[in-house]
């Protein structure tokens, strides 16, 4: 563990390129069959799990964790809810140590700082990702109801496009609540004067407005609703510095919805 992880500058692939002294992918793991896949989450789940979380630190580990969020959106949503939930409990993992310090000014070592940038990092990344295709599925619903066809394939295919968008709302709420959970840590326990680097501080509350740019999210109230906005709220109490950007940000989605003359609940 003699190397940090340093969130990179562009793509997420950006972390294949050779970094000295700093965390890069070194080897991208193919992700075949279900079967295969819910074998490596499994295996993962056990690495993960407790106090060993840090061990996401380890290469070969780092690699697989990469290898998944790289490939999200084109794993099913079973893979994608399971991947998601070992991301979540190692952020779950990561406030039990933290609470478990006394007294609760005392720091832990880099390791642990390390470990919630990349958990926040990937998870970021899976909701961007995952979201591309629940894009696609709300476009196909919303091309059924224009067309209003009432044939039997055209009503398993708007049934399965919804079962795409609420199986995808249930995952993504999963992801922002663990953002939530992160973003409310004492920082002062991770990073000098508490405050951690700026590119961490972008990816909560970015992710957040990024969410609220979603008609489906914003047009009806519901968990994915309370969470997101929960997590620009924390990020806006938090770090004062950034309230004009998040207020900038919401003010323009307020005015693209009414432009667009939607049923938003932003």
């Amino acid at each position: 563990m003699s190397t940090i992880f340093k969130i990179p500058e562009g793509s997420l692939e950006t972390l294949e390129c050779p970094a000295e002294n700093q965390l890069h992918v070194e080897h991208v793991y193919t992700l075949s069959s279900e079967k295969v896949n819910t074998d490596k989450l499994s295996n993962l789940s056990k690495i993960l799990n407790g106090e060993d979380v840090l061990r996401i630190l380890e290469q070969n580990i780092f690699d697989e964790v990469y290898s998944f969020t790289k490939n999200f959106s084109r794993l099913s949503a079973a893979i994608q809810h399971k991947f998601v939930k070992i991301i979540t409990a190692c952020i779950d993992s990561l406030d039990a140590c933290l609470r478990k310090l006394n007294p609760p000014s005392t720091k832990l070592h880099n390791p642990y700082r390390d470990s919630v940038s990349i958990c926040v990092f990937f998870l970021s990344h899976t909701i961007r990702r995952g979201q591309e295709i629940s894009d696609v599925a709300a476009d196909k619903k919303k091309s059924i109801d224009q067309h209003r066809s009432k044939s039997i394939e055209s009503k398993k295919n708007r049934s399965e496009a919804v079962d795409a968008i609420e199986r995808w709302k249930k995952t993504c709420t999963l992801a922002v609540n663990s953002m939530c959970i992160a973003s409310e840590f004492n920082f002062a326990q991770l990073w000098p004067l508490g405050i951690p680097e700026e590119k961490i501080i972008q990816i909560l509350w970015k992710t957040g407005t990024f969410l609220l740019e979603i008609p489906f999210i914003t047009q009806k109230e519901g968990d994915l609703l309370d969470v997101t906005v929960r997590l620009i709220a924390v990020c806006a109490k938090k770090f004062p510095a950034i309230r004009p950007s998040i207020v900038a940000r919401l003010c323009s989605l307020l005015t693209n919805e009414q432009t667009e003359n939607t049923n938003s609940k932003i």
